[in-house]
């Protein structure tokens, strides 16, 4: 059955539960609104820059998770999280970042962080091959997320993948099982002051920083690994 596909950034399926079709849609558009008529038109609406507070007027739009775009990580993130182990460190600070969205934070975290006698930062705003950049992150002691078009940027999931210890600003947006503040992420303040400080405690303590990188990991195979996903998917729509 083919199934027009008509909104920019939303994939449409249908899963046949018993013979009867539930119509689901994904929002990977990054953006945090929804698609208000899509959402009427389908059982189930996964967004996936989902804003914390909900969608009130909407109660079938639920918290989708987040991805990455690249297969690469899919592929490889195993061999990425082992190189963590196996090499010594490239860097104490990784952060790499384009500029064309969220220029202003970005910009503002790479002059702090390259500015900073404490740390050795690697990173800046060229840009790479995906497999070179992704090395680069598996192999520094701390990487730092900061928000793409949308509140999630793919480096959320990357970094998690690896088990990566991550320092960033707190997202404007929610998965389905929060992340936990020193827990599997190191959360600073919106406007940065305390960033450069984060990561530089972090960076010179192995044992502060290990607990974060190993639950950073659990995280990742509980609830952003594709498989998990999709389990979460099935479910909901079949118990709905």
């Amino acid at each position: 059955m083919e199934i027009d596909q008509p909104y920019e950034g939303i994939i449409i399926f249908a899963v046949d539960i018993d013979g009867d079709l539930k119509r689901v849609a994904i929002d990977y558009f990054d953006f945090t609104f929804v698609h208000k008529r899509c959402a009427s038109e389908v059982d189930t609406y996964f967004k996936l820059q989902y804003l914390p507070q909900g969608y009130p007027d909407s109660p079938n739009v639920l918290a989708g998770g987040y991805v990455t775009s690249s297969s690469f990580l899919y592929t490889y993130w195993c061999r990425l999280r082992a190189l963590r182990d196996k090499r010594s460190p490239s860097a104490d600070v990784f952060a790499r970042f384009g500029l064309r969205y969220s220029t202003e934070i970005r910009r503002a975290a790479i002059n702090l962080l390259d500015s900073d006698p404490r740390i050795a930062y690697g990173g800046g705003t060229r840009p790479t091959r995906h497999s070179v950049y992704l090395r680069e992150m598996a192999t520094a002691k701390v990487c730092v997320d900061m928000p793409g078009q949308g509140p999630f940027c793919y480096r959320l999931v990357e970094c998690l993948a690896m088990g990566c210890c991550i320092v960033g600003p707190r997202h404007k947006a929610s998965l389905p099982v929060s992340l936990s503040n020193g827990v599997e992420i190191i959360y600073c303040a919106d406007d940065l002051s305390d960033l450069v400080d984060l990561c530089a405690s972090y960076a010179q303590d192995e044992a502060r920083r290990k607990p974060v990188e190993v639950a950073a990991a659990k995280y990742f195979d509980d609830h952003l690994h594709p498989i998990r996903i999709a389990e979460r998917y099935l479910t909901i729509i079949c118990d709905r």
